[in-house]
């Protein structure tokens, strides 16, 4: 097997693992990188109904409960809820125009918060599981979103 083919099966079998996770499409950083702990792929742009499936997801790897989320106002679709009831708490949301759309922040009490690198939800799946399966084959993740999504293929635009 060539070195291109051992990459590309590495690739399937991450993407594979990334796209069936109970969670949607959450990869956690390696304990090297700078910048981000980890990249989120949503399946939409509700923002409530991911959160309800992320935020436990996040509060588990950090172990402790997320408390309030950050995110980019232009970048979901549908309503912004201020706060998000979960099963067992209350988590507040910070819509900001100001965030860079490509970041989700989590937070709980005093603690530092959890960045999370936001790939496009309405990438296609090929574009998509691509730049989850290059981020998981790098021992260190690029620093900044724009780095870390580069080379990601934009939607075509709705006609």
């Amino acid at each position: 097997m060539h070195l291109f083919e051992r990459a590309e099966a590495r690739a399937a079998v991450v993407t594979s693992a990334v796209l069936d996770a109970a969670v949607g499409r959450l990869l956690w950083a390696p304990a090297s990188a700078a910048g981000f702990e980890g990249a989120w792929w949503p399946r939409s742009g509700d923002a409530a109904r991911e959160l309800r499936d992320l935020v436990p997801a996040v509060s588990e790897h950090v172990g402790g409960a997320i408390t309030r989320v950050s995110l980019n106002m232009d970048a979901w679709t549908g309503d912004h809820p201020r706060r998000l009831r979960l099963a067992d708490r209350i988590v507040r949301v910070g819509w900001f125009h100001s965030i860079d759309p490509a970041i989700v922040t989590l937070g709980r009490g005093t603690f530092d918060r959890v960045t999370l690198l936001l790939v496009p939800f309405d990438l296609s799946e090929s574009a998509g599981g691509d730049v989850m399966a290059r981020l998981a084959s790098l021992p260190s993740w690029p620093t900044t979103a724009a780095a870390a999504l580069a080379g990601a293929v934009a939607p075509a635009p709705a006609s």
